[in-house]
């Protein structure tokens, strides 16, 4: 992920745990344990440069290794609206 940033108007509620070595994150090895579990608002997301970057984000969020699951309320992509999303990028 390249960066989570908010627009202006963002704000979010989570837990962070990061436990264990930082030469080993994000610990893939299972010496140590990294998870960010968050509920996000008005928030964007570009996450490979060449992709479009997702904006005014609403939804869940968890980051747990290097593990990321998504379940989007409703965003903007290319300044069209999307509903109702779940991703999901394995280990």
């Amino acid at each position: 992920v390249n960066a989570i940033g908010n627009t202006g108007n963002s704000h979010g509620a989570g837990n962070l745990i990061l436990r264990g070595p930082l030469l080993n994150f994000p610990y893939s090895d299972g010496s140590g344990q990294f998870l960010i579990d968050s509920q996000l608002s008005d928030f964007k997301l570009n996450y490979y440069p060449k992709w479009p970057i997702a904006d005014h984000m609403f939804g869940h969020f968890v980051f747990a290794g290097s593990a990321m699951k998504a379940n989007v309320i409703n965003a903007h992509i290319l300044n069209m609206p999307i509903q109702n999303i779940q991703a999901n990028i394995p280990d």
